[in-house]
């Protein structure tokens, strides 16, 4: 294949990122990243079309691969938090191209965190990482994505799931009084209702309502105005608003805990990868928190979990670039095959 040029894409409910790049020698010549607002556009390929003008892209490149935030099935997926549905068919028609794929976002994660350089990681417990052991992959951001390898032919395989919509089950008693509330609104509690950005302003009005009235008017009129979740990690960063704080501490316990949950499942003793939008953003109040705590509550398990390592992903792009490393199985002289991790390393930016 001659043509090795690629375009990738990460679509999330808030964000989509669209890369186009070349394969040369082994990586990804990344020529442009974008950014556009999910919800300003009627669905992915009217994205991709306004990609492809401003880039003035007028040759079908010669493979796609985009990770979209929600489950896939036999090529098409349902976004979880956009009124979308994206089919590989009609990709395919709009590139005239045959080797398309759509990834669950986290599948995508699971590529892109095995080519990050150590610098791109954040160590929150070393344990012991077998090098064959199972991995979990999990994060919260606008939902909460989860994924996971497991070694299988002499080599890393990715999986799915959607263990972000499980039921919520609290380990102390104020996230009962949390669960009881949120009951009272839903007719189902998910941990994607609390692990998301959405769920950082839920738990914020439940401690603001439990506290009657300790919430600041003017972080209320800011709620008003832009993203919730985001003045609350603001306040909360800079200490300066005892409720977020709160918020954030409530949010972080729940989070390590879920992580440990998942870890268990699993039995991640090939480490336990922390990524999405929020927890990079709010690392420094992660370190200082429970969350780790949280993760290695277990009771008899606790011994356990001291094993596994867990490392926090800071690369903002990760998903992006594992759809980008996917498409190395029709670029790359001598591909992996189908459903396996890539041997490249992460995209690289033209110098």
């Amino acid at each position: 294949m001659s043509n090795k040029r690629i375009i990738a894409g990460d679509v999330g409910g808030t964000n989509t990122r669209i890369l186009s790049g070349e394969w040369v020698d082994g990586e990804i010549r990344v020529d442009a990243i974008r950014r556009y607002s999910s919800q300003e556009f009627s669905g992915l390929s009217a994205i991709i079309e306004q990609f492809m003008v401003e880039l003035n892209l007028t040759v079908s490149p010669a493979a796609c691969c985009f990770a979209v935030a929600g489950p896939v099935h036999n090529g098409v997926a349902k976004i979880t938090n956009l009124p979308w549905v994206v089919e590989r068919k009609t990709l395919q028609t709009l590139f005239a191209i045959e080797p398309v794929e759509l990834l669950n976002d986290f599948q995508a994660v699971t590529y892109g965190v095995s080519r990050l350089s150590a610098d791109e990681m954040v160590g929150l417990q070393s344990g012991k990482e077998e090098e064959q052991g199972n991995r979990v992959f999990l994060g919260a951001g606008t939902g909460f994505g989860v994924s996971y390898q497991l070694w299988q032919e002499g080599r890393y395989v990715a999986h799915v799931c959607e263990a972000g919509h499980v039921a919520f089950a609290p380990t102390n008693e104020l996230e009962a009084d949390l669960l009881v509330w949120l009951m009272k609104r839903h007719e189902y509690v998910s941990v994607e209702l609390l692990l998301s950005g959405s769920g950082l302003h839920r738990i914020y009005q439940f401690l603001a309502e439990k506290s009657k009235g300790s919430e600041s008017k003017k972080i209320n009129d800011l709620m008003q105005q832009q993203d919730p979740a985001e003045v609350i990690t603001q306040y909360a960063l800079s200490r300066t608003d005892e409720l977020c704080v709160q918020t954030v501490d409530c949010f972080l316990h729940i989070y390590g805990a879920m992580c440990g949950n998942v870890a268990l499942n699993y039995m991640a003793r090939g480490g336990v990868y922390v990524a999405g939008g929020i927890a990079p953003r709010i690392k420094d109040l992660l370190l200082a928190s429970n969350f780790m705590t949280a993760f290695r509550n277990k009771g008899a398990m606790q011994g356990l979990m001291n094993e596994f390592s867990v490392k926090l992903v800071m690369q903002p792009d990760v998903g992006l670039y594992g759809a980008a490393a996917y498409t190395e199985q029709w670029c790359a002289p001598y591909p992996p095959p189908v459903g396996c991790v890539p041997r490249t390393i992460k995209p690289v930016p033209n110098k």
